[in-house]
């Protein structure tokens, strides 16, 4: 099974739905053949101010991986981590301490 980069997935839209795909409904990804368990996060900013993800979007993607964590960052563009820096770092830290 190829290895599906995040950097370029995210770039082109099938991609992200292909890289989300390899992601299972139990949390695992297809990673050279063999299931390694994994936690996902997506951090979801605000279309409005130049986030890339709809709502319909973000549905489609909960039903390919349900259990996929999405942080919604309703006032913020695409640079969550230059607008609320302290916020968006705290987010991370907590995401993975809570195993």
């Amino acid at each position: 099974v190829p290895i599906i980069n995040y950097k370029t997935a995210k770039s082109n839209k099938k991609l992200l739905i292909k890289w989300l795909k390899s992601l299972n409904t139990y949390g695992f990804a297809k990673m050279n053949g063999c299931g390694k368990k994994t936690r996902t996060v997506l951090n979801h900013s605000n279309p409005e101010f130049g986030g890339i993800n709809s709502e319909e979007s973000l549905n489609y993607l909960k039903n390919l991986n349900p259990s996929i964590q999405i942080n919604k960052w309703d006032n913020s563009g695409h640079n969550i981590h230059r607008d609320f820096p302290s916020e968006f770092s705290e987010s991370i830290i907590e995401f993975i301490e809570n195993k």
